[in-house]
């Protein structure tokens, strides 16, 4: 598992490191260090107000200076048992000089609700794997790795080992993780591509202690049966696939110096598939005596459904991406319209949803798409909506009319981009929980957590029998959590 808490997004993902393979991922995209940060400097606020009289919040240059040092705070708190935040500003004309000490323990106080949030984004990454593995649990988990400067907060820590009963690793450097990663995968945009049904789910893992000529086994996955060779800049050592296509090679790298590999596999049909290691040998290096370099393909997963609504026809969501699809991936779907689904003469009107309530007014509107339609057609007419998402996470949706191959409009949608009122429900509370939740009164969030875990309720039942009855309560419930949330947001602004 990758805890990945950085200051704006939060990410963790199930791997399999056998296979390469994403399992299970969840997150939020606009939570992070940042809005730990916040926590601390409402606190603050408080302070400067009870003890100064003075707004922070009228000022944008001083709440502005306060996240700074508060984000400061914070850090130092990883290591110490209390820090102090020096306010010194001007605020609508009034001088400002105020000490606040913040102890470790004050600070826990103030983000404990938010880390358990992040616990729960756990439990749902794990539920995705065990929905495709029935006997996956938790202690299945072998090992924690921790990436991001806010996983050094000790309460992090505690709240993982408790929960998944094993301690984090903290031997990798997050910082240096992250910047691993993004080099290979720019890497990967700039080496040559390999040919396609090629070598794939290779692992470079040193075996020795650092001698003249350092030995490492390459283990990886092709063709079953093939032939498999590795050039190496002191000679080629060969081997074969197994019936599941897995090999294993043990080559020499020459000491200290960048060493180029290539690995060809011949199949039954003699066509022959490559792959480019490049794996550099260093007997300075100063860490664990085992270095693993691993190289995968650049596809990761898009953790949530994407669908479509179509204007006036009905308000029932069609789910065209499924959760946890490949990216870069495409899929399409074809609906039918009538004169009558046209939102204006010679107009049909399509919205783009990320989520899975059937109810589509509830999931997070994404695009609108405005399709021209010809002023004589009066017959049913197929469209057909396609949507792509790139490596680079881009979302291109297509709508053409199938007979009129002229008639095309396309939409392009950087995912994770929208705001405001295009909120669906779910992301609406998460927003309100996130900056609202611990100035909100007990009887009104038991209130939304009631309404919002009887709407989860409702529509698991739905998926599974699909009841005409179910749809219209989805649809109440739902509009009436919208409503409030809309309501509780209005008197914090």
């Amino acid at each position: 598992m990758v805890y990945d808490l950085g200051s704006g997004t939060f990410d963790v993902s199930v791997i399999d490191c056998i296979d390469y393979k994403v399992l299970g991922l969840d997150g939020d995209n606009y939570f992070g260090g940042d809005t730990f940060d916040q926590r601390l400097v409402q606190h603050v606020a408080k302070e400067v107000k009870r003890q100064a009289g003075v707004d922070l919040a009228s000022s944008a240059d001083a709440l502005q200076r306060t996240g700074r040092d508060c984000e400061k705070a914070k850090i130092k708190l990883s290591d110490s048992e209390s820090a102090t935040i020096l306010v010194q500003a001007l605020v609508d004309g009034t001088p400002v000089n105020v000490k606040v000490k913040v102890t470790r323990d004050e600070f826990e106080r103030m983000i404990m609700e938010l880390v358990d949030q992040t616990i729960r984004w756990v439990e749902r990454a794990i539920a995705k794997v065990k929905a495709e593995d029935a006997k996956f649990a938790k202690e299945d988990v072998d090992s924690v790795l921790l990436v991001g400067g806010s996983t050094h907060i000790p309460l992090v820590q505690r709240r993982l080992r408790d929960y998944l009963g094993k301690e984090p690793c903290k031997n990798i450097n997050s910082e240096l993780a992250v910047a691993f990663g993004a080099a290979t995968y720019a890497a990967m945009y700039v080496a040559s591509p390999p040919i396609e049904r090629g070598i794939h789910r290779v692992t470079v893992k040193c075996v020795s202690e650092v001698t003249a000529e350092r030995e490492i086994t390459i283990n990886g996955r092709t063709s079953p049966g093939a032939t498999v060779e590795a050039r190496t800049p002191l000679g080629a050592v060969n081997g074969k696939a197994d019936d599941a296509g897995k090999f294993v090679l043990t080559v020499a790298l020459v000491p200290n110096t960048t060493n180029s590999i290539q690995l060809l596999a011949t199949s039954t049909d003699g066509e022959p598939r490559r792959r480019e290691l490049v794996v550099r040998h260093d007997d300075t290096y100063k860490g664990r005596d085992e270095r693993v370099i691993v190289i995968v393909d650049r596809r990761s997963m898009w953790p949530r459904p994407l669908g479509i609504r179509v204007v006036d026809q009905d308000d029932l969501l069609t789910i065209v991406v499924p959760e946890n699809s490949p990216i870069p991936c495409q899929a399409s779907t074809v609906c039918t319209l009538t004169p009558s689904s046209r939102n204006a003469p010679w107009q049909s009107l399509v919205e783009i949803y990320e989520g899975d309530l059937p109810y589509a007014p509830l999931n997070t509107r994404l695009a609108q798409l405005v399709l021209e339609m010809p002023p004589s057609l009066n017959t049913l007419e197929p469209i057909e909506i396609v949507f792509q998402i790139t490596e680079d996470q881009l979302l291109v949706v297509t709508a053409g009319m199938v007979n009129l191959p002229d008639h095309v409009v396309t939409a392009t949608i950087t995912l994770h981009s929208y705001y405001g009122d295009n909120l669906g429900v779910l992301d609406r509370f998460d927003r309100f929980q996130r900056y609202h939740w611990d100035t909100s009164r007990p009887e009104e969030k038991a209130r939304l957590n009631k309404s919002k875990m009887g709407l989860l309720d409702l529509c698991e039942q739905y998926k599974r029998d699909s009841q005409e009855d179910k749809y219209e309560k989805i649809k109440a419930v739902g509009m009436h959590l919208i409503s409030e949330l809309v309501r509780l947001e209005s008197q914090f602004s």
